[in-house]
């Protein structure tokens, strides 16, 4: 006589323990039965684990140029990770986020292609924006149905947008959007927000909060904001005591960006509304080790 089997419940507290870090012990519980893949893809079960455990780093996207890294994007989990497109190789990293990754194949003329690293599927090579020839730029890739509430959990093959922000010669800001499911650009957004002939965006990823984007301009003397809901650009200037650049950082889920900079060995820290002039100094962090 074969022993009963166990409940849904029992077997979901039992797959809910499954080591958070590792996925591959996720992908080779799947394949013992059919109700167990039934119980792992259920959307219950993953919003549960979500809870549990924040999602695992799966791997990195890198802009060496060397030998020894000829893989845009670094695994580091044993999870079978398919290589990027040969194309990809040669191409420079921009953004991940919501499971797709941006690149620029040729940077010289914004060639952006949009790849899901956890498939090797390339999703889509986008056309080129019509804006004028813009000396510094940067791009970010985000789920279309972000600012809807949308989870993330399985939208990584789903509608998606980028947003192209840079500045032109004469030091003037642009901003256009891409949407996947017109497969078109966005009449684009300009505004003249410039303070010297420093005024360029950094090729830092940007930071993405409710409706908005934030990217960092070289040597730290701002951030451009571009509110997607309105197309908006405007400019915030960092605290004085930054001058050394700094990281950009989402905090929490109440609309808070915060800068992060090294100083002394310390980390330190200060958190912003996302309105001008309203920043608030969290403090040292902690100690930095190394060099």
């Amino acid at each position: 006589m074969n022993p009963p089997e166990l409940m849904d419940d029992l077997v979901d507290e039992i797959l809910l323990r499954l080591p958070p870090d590792e996925p591959a012990c996720l992908a080779r519980a799947s394949a013992v039965c059919k109700r167990w893949r039934r119980l792992l893809s259920d959307r219950a079960f993953l919003l549960r684990r979500r809870r549990r455990a924040p999602p695992p780093l799966l791997g990195f996207l890198h802009n060496l140029d060397d030998a020894d890294h000829p893989d845009r994007f670094v695994p580091t989990t044993a999870l079978p990770i398919p290589p990027p497109p040969p194309e990809l190789h040669c191409g420079m990293a921009l953004d991940c986020r919501h499971g797709c990754a941006l690149l620029d194949a040729y940077p010289s003329r914004i060639d952006l292609v949009v790849w899901h690293p956890m498939t090797g599927h390339l999703l889509r090579r986008l056309p080129r924006p019509d804006v004028p020839y813009l000396f510094y730029y940067n791009a970010a890739v985000l789920c279309a149905a972000a600012a809807a509430g949308c989870d993330h959990l399985d939208c990584h093959e789903g509608p998606f947008r980028v947003v192209v922000v840079g500045t032109e010669e004469d030091n003037e800001a642009w901003a256009t959007v891409y949407s996947s499911e017109s497969d078109e650009w966005s009449p684009p957004t300009s505004a003249r927000l410039a303070r010297g002939p420093e005024f360029c965006v950094e090729g830092k990823p940007a930071t993405l909060i409710g409706d908005s984007l934030y990217f960092a301009l070289v040597f730290g003397i701002g951030v451009v904001k571009f509110d997607m809901k309105r197309h908006r650009l405007s400019l915030i200037d960092p605290p004085a005591e930054l001058d050394d650049g700094f990281v950009l950082m989402p905090l929490d889920n109440d609309g808070v960006l915060g800068l992060a900079a090294v100083e002394d060995h310390s980390l330190l820290c200060v958190v912003n509304g996302c309105e001008p002039g309203s920043w608030t100094w969290c403090g040292k962090l902690g100690e930095v080790q190394g060099h």
